[in-house]
């Protein structure tokens, strides 16, 4: 096969740059001379072949990386500039993981059986993305209904981030007008990350994947032993002191408000949490840090100082990209005493 001339290469690169796609030069080639020995007699089109390539190819294999690394080190921030970033994985955390599984399986309900329309339409549906420029993985949470995205949308389609968009804890708070869709589907991730297996990953079924592990860090509870209520619910029963003495809310830790450390020998650490209808403060109480850290607090000061850094770091790593159903005890002020999934 003839090798691919450089101003050919410039020339693609030039095109998939207006266009906001900074590639590899070695997977342009590589990608170049597949299209020729394809297509021999159709090389008139040759960029517009190899960005329909892009788009249904894994960025990871295609791509430069755009995003500053800041969004996972500092605890928050802004992000400017526009960024062509990938979506691995959707799942809706302002619903339950089991009706939405049910629905799949074709078990739902009438009250669930509703249109994606309609379900878009919700105030407890809150996306929660897994993204990659094609070299950084974050997360990012929909602030508030992007219209262009639902839990049908491909895994390893291609979408637009509009800056300025602001991040906490290594997750951006997405919108309608900071997303653009571009489209394309990557056949691999659909097959490892289409709904049903992301569904069955979150209730920590693992009988019904064959790949991946359920989270370590929350507990399993039958799904009709407990009733969610929204933040945007619960909020108004909290003023007027009408709150039972346990909730249940399926949310994401949205930021950290204090330093994690022990605090007269338990684990103390107030927090803001989010769920797709509103805000809320929180503190995340003794035994559930004691789970993510992996030391008792009267402890801590007595292991090497190394082992509790790690410990405090990969709680700090978890809670950044936590969604789950999160049991809440009313007393003076809400506090998460443990963190379960359904």
């Amino acid at each position: 096969m003839a090798g691919v001339e450089a101003s050919v290469l410039d020339s693609s690169l030039d095109y998939m740059k207006r266009r906001g796609v900074s590639l590899s030069r070695n997977w342009l080639k590589a990608c170049v001379a597949s299209i020729r020995q394809s297509h021999p007699h159709s090389f008139h089109n040759i960029n517009e072949a190899v960005y329909t390539t892009w788009i249904n190819t894994d960025m990871k294999e295609t791509s430069l990386p755009s995003l500053p690394p800041a969004i996972l080190q500092e605890p928050s921030g802004i992000l400017t500039g526009s960024h062509i970033v990938q979506i691995e994985s959707i799942v809706n955390v302002g619903s339950s993981a089991y009706s939405q599984l049910m629905k799949l399986k074709g078990k739902d309900t009438a009250e669930e059986n509703e249109t994606s329309n309609v379900e878009m339409n919700k105030p407890t549906r809150m996306l929660h993305l897994k993204l990659t420029d094609g070299g950084l993985t974050i997360n990012g949470m929909e602030y508030s209904l992007i219209r262009s995205v639902n839990t049908d949308s491909s895994p390893g389609i291609k979408i637009c981030l509009n800056g300025p968009i602001r991040y906490r804890l290594g997750t951006l708070l997405l919108t309608d007008d900071n997303v653009s869709v571009l489209g394309g589907a990557v056949e691999d991730l659909v097959n490892i990350n289409n709904q049903g297996k992301v569904l069955a990953r979150e209730l920590n079924r693992e009988d019904l994947i064959s790949e991946g592990e359920g989270r370590e860090t929350t507990e399993a509870l039958d799904p009709e032993l407990i009733m969610l209520i929204s933040i945007n619910e619960l909020k108004p029963l909290l003023r007027t002191h009408k709150a039972p003495p346990t909730v249940y809310v399926k949310a994401t830790i949205l930021k950290l408000n204090g330093s994690l450390s022990p605090d007269r020998g338990v684990w103390y650490l107030q927090v803001t949490i989010a769920d797709g209808t509103g805000e809320m403060p929180a503190v995340l109480g003794n035994a559930p840090l004691e789970i993510l850290i992996g030391i008792n607090a009267r402890d801590f000061y007595s292991v090497p100082r190394t082992q509790g850094e790690e410990g405090l770091r990969k709680c700090k790593e978890v809670l950044s990209r936590l969604h789950c159903v999160m049991e809440l005890t009313i007393t003076n002020e809400p506090t998460i005493t443990r963190l379960l999934d359904v």
